[in-house]
């Protein structure tokens, strides 16, 4: 990794492929950031990472912002991918925070500086997070009580968050296993934490940001703000949109983790997680009809839980067309 570089305080780590008009909306939330109780808002440097975008829209606009002071664009030529695009903004970066946001996605006005208040405040703190909106693209943005948007989080830190303080969920390895409430957009890492970890794994096309965060959470504690400050856009094209199952891919990252020795003694939620997880493959499969699909998910439903009746039982009803 590069020294670190006293003229920015975050760096902001963007891939980039084909996202059009709507990146410029997503530039505009950086560049609109204001300070937040008398909190400057921090120096940063925006890394863009071009992961071979051939959109002309897009070209057009990361020509009209490598002009710009504090951003950078620079064309992954090595592992593709929004993995391969982050690590690679990984490696470039200057400063202590690392900040991540999709080229598609919003800042609250005040995100930065909101943010930095409370990790100046707090030297100890290594990982932060927030919580995010989720809006429809095209549509405004429309708040989610926490409560609402994600109860099992709620219910770790609702006593605090409607409070107005901040929570900090020690070493949160299993919190995170019943369910993931950190994302790329809501997070601030300490850059000297990513240094020995594997990152974003390459190998996995989504859960990548999952299995890191509960790489992270084997020896660090994650303090979450009681604060929306990002708004995820949610595309007609999106996978998060119904075209694959919600937690599609992550068996993959949690057959990995049962092999990992760091997480042995996690086993048990692991396989909780897991099972939770291709259930609700095989019930997705079904509901759109997809019945050759359902009777793969539900074998391997059954390879990896051979006496649980669901797998044979899905298994039955996928073959039936049911």
């Amino acid at each position: 990794m590069p020294t670190l570089n006293d003229q920015y305080e975050v760096s902001i780590i963007m891939p980039v492929y084909n996202t059009g008009k709507v990146m410029l909306k997503t530039v505009e939330s950086i560049e609109q950031q204001i300070s937040y109780k008398n909190h400057p808002v921090p120096s940063f440097e925006v890394i863009l990472i071009d992961d071979g975008s051939d959109d002309v829209e897009t070209l057009d606009i990361l020509k009209s912002v490598r002009n710009k002071l504090n951003f950078k664009v620079v064309r992954n030529t090595s592992y593709k991918g929004a993995s391969g695009a982050r690590n690679f903004g990984i490696s470039l970066a200057q400063s202590e925070w690392i900040v991540f946001l999709d080229s598609d996605d919003l800042l609250m006005p005040t995100a930065l500086a909101c943010s930095y208040k409370y990790i100046c405040e707090d030297k100890g703190i290594s990982w932060l997070a927030s919580a995010i909106n989720i809006f429809e693209d095209g549509k405004s943005i429309i708040p989610r009580p926490l409560k609402d948007s994600s109860p099992v989080l709620y219910k770790l830190i609702g006593k605090y968050f409607d409070c107005g303080k901040r929570a900090v969920l020690v070493n949160p390895t299993i919190e995170l296993l019943e369910t993931c409430f950190v994302s790329t957009l809501n997070v601030w890492i300490r850059r000297s934490l990513l240094k020995g970890l594997n990152t974003f794994d390459r190998r996995l096309r989504r859960a990548e940001d999952y299995k890191l965060w509960l790489e992270l959470s084997l020896t660090t504690d994650l303090h979450f703000i009681p604060h929306y400050l990002g708004a995820y856009r949610q595309r007609s094209n999106s996978l998060t949109s119904g075209q694959q199952p919600m937690f599609s891919c992550e068996d993959i990252m949690l057959v990995q983790l049962l092999q990992d020795k760091k997480f042995k003694i996690y086993r048990s939620a692991i396989l909780k997680r897991l099972m939770f997880v291709l259930v609700d493959q095989c019930y997705f499969y079904r509901k759109y009809g997809a019945y050759r699909q359902a009777v793969l998910a539900s074998s391997r439903l059954i390879r990896k839980f051979p006496c649980q009746l669901v797998g044979w039982k899905m298994l039955f009803m996928s073959a039936i067309g049911k």
